[in-house]
């Protein structure tokens, strides 16, 4: 009897202290949005108009256009992501630039989930936590979040990918266990439609998974690795359907990006850009936001540092199951810095973009929670449980406090970059429904609520878009033609306030395209 009463004592602790795990994960996924809303003022400009050109034709699929999307744009074949933002337009409308944003921030809950399972599973559930915390506030992922972009998005793909590949070789009964490394395999290969670059995932997962077969020599893992080439083959076959669905050339998603990417082929690798962002020259200036926000409008801050001095510190310890997030990190860094395009013939990758370290900014997560974690413990074990507490705490409080000035900034350099597309918005929605708007009307159309009385022309006054130092983007045409043609200022969008001014997304003048926006009318 009081051994049976020990055993439910036991399993009441365990549902209690699982319980109290759950909500701890789903207070840092909380965290996660909140900060990924805090500075949200509309699809980011720091892609120029890539954004606004995923909003945009998502709606179109929204609106069951999807078959008039361009066949030429490599945008406009990412239709997992586009098909996600368009799913939110189904369920909420797009009475708000808002709604655009949901399914990014959704991808960025579920990856902070899935760190944190990653965690738990190598290295236990108190690892996992911190892991998914570091992650929740880090400003690459966060910025990202609510970008309506797709770098977001391909986080949580290759981080499933690692999931799925973690439980198939954890798992032992072998049905369950080909399951997950078949989705694995297609995890891998879907992210493709919603960037290409996802599949780089696989520089690390397919050497992982041979080592594994190579590891166990058993007809089962020989099974797992055919069902994981059966994943992928199977993500390649639905990518080719939807294409050729909407009377497009089966595999034009890879011949568009290869086509887009090898333009600059026969440059220098673009390792030393990945490397000075993760490891500035001087990591004192990552203390200001301002110096942080490289010429790609944003920063991983510290984090490099942290991770590797946490892969220092567990190679010291001689705890070597940081290997998998350290592969996984060096391995892609690695392709996205010397990689080819091709299979086939060497051609370099040729553009790089802070951004584009999502792929493995969640393994520098689990270094630095899994490196935390074991500190923790070998000061409590050493019966200095304060200091245990205390040290890796004021570690998390340092990155969470880079992190946040960093966010802001970014933030509010976007917000001053969409000040005036937000005035406009407002004053196009104010028309009546009947009266027509002329002009190459993105990136409006999303801050004005895709109102239907939007063309797209050129209009019999309207000159064809361009680059302008005075004014760009504009509903109609610029003062000089307004003069000419007899035409009226209807709307004129106010300059962002001063405190604005010193914040900024880049270091040149990009983003001038979206300022001094005016409205003009013909005059009767």
């Amino acid at each position: 009897m009081p051994q049976n009463r020990t055993s439910k004592a036991n399993s009441a602790k365990v549902k209690c202290s699982s319980a109290l795990y759950a909500v701890a994960l789903v207070l840092i996924i909380l965290l996660g949005v909140f900060l990924a809303y805090l500075f949200y003022y509309g699809p980011s400009t720091a892609n120029v108009s890539d954004n606004f050109l995923y909003a945009d034709y998502a709606h179109q699929i929204y609106v069951g256009h999807a078959g008039s999307l361009p066949s030429n744009d490599v945008l406009a074949q990412q239709y997992l992501l586009l098909a996600g933002i368009a799913a939110f337009y189904a369920a909420f409308g797009v009475a708000s630039p808002f709604t655009a944003s949901l399914f990014g921030v959704l991808c960025f809950a579920l990856t902070i989930a899935i760190i944190y399972k990653i965690g738990a599973l190598l290295y236990g559930r108190g690892a996992g936590l911190v892991s998914a915390l570091v992650y929740s506030f880090n400003p690459v992922a966060v910025i990202n979040a609510s970008y309506v972009g797709d770098n977001g998005p391909m986080a949580l793909f290759a981080s499933a990918c690692v999931l799925f590949l973690i439980l198939g070789m954890q798992e032992k009964r072998v049905a369950r266990s080909g399951t997950y490394f078949l989705l694995s395999g297609f995890s891998a290969m879907i992210g493709v439609l919603v960037t290409v670059q996802s599949a780089e995932i696989l520089v690390f997962v397919a050497p992982f998974a041979l080592f594994y077969a190579i590891r166990e020599k058993s007809t089962a893992s020989l099974l797992n690795i055919g069902l994981f080439a059966l994943g992928i083959a199977i993500a390649v076959a639905c990518t080719a359907l939807v294409e050729f669905s909407i009377g497009n050339p089966p595999l034009l998603v890879f011949s568009l990006n290869y086509n887009a990417y090898s333009a600059g082929a026969g440059h220098t690798p673009q390792i030393g850009n990945y490397t000075r962002w993760l490891f500035p020259a001087n990591p004192a200036s990552q203390l200001n936001p301002a110096q942080a926000a490289y010429s790609s409008g944003m920063s991983s801050g510290l984090y490099g540092y942290a991770a590797l001095l946490g892969a220092v510190y567990l190679l010291f310890r001689r705890n070597f199951r940081f290997f998998v997030p350290a592969f996984w990190s060096v391995s892609t860094l690695l392709y996205m810095g010397y990689g080819s395009l091709s299979l086939l013939d060497y051609v370099p990758i040729s553009y790089s973009r802070v951004r584009f370290m999502l792929i493995f900014i969640p393994a520098l997560a689990l270094i630095i929670g899994f490196s935390l974690l074991d500190m923790a413990e070998i000061l409590r074990k050493n019966r200095l449980k304060i200091l245990g507490l205390l040290l890796p705490g004021l570690i998390v409080i340092a990155l969470f406090i880079n992190s946040a000035g960093i966010i802001q900034f970014v933030g509010l350099s976007q917000y001053k970059h969409t000040y005036q597309l937000s005035q406009t918005g407002s004053f196009l929605l104010g028309l009546p429904a009947d009266v027509p708007v002329y002009g190459n009307i993105e990136p409006l159309d999303v801050y004005a609520h895709y109102k239907p009385n939007f063309v797209e022309s050129e209009y019999d006054f309207f000159p064809p878009f361009y680059f302008g130092s005075n004014c760009s983007m504009l509903a109609v045409p610029n003062a000089s033609v307004a003069k000419i043609c007899g035409l009226r200022e209807a709307f004129a969008s106010s300059q962002p306030p001063a405190y604005l001014d010193a914040y900024r997304l880049f270091d040149n003048d990009s983003f001038r395209i979206y300022e001094n926006i005016t409205v003009y009318y013909k005059a009767a």
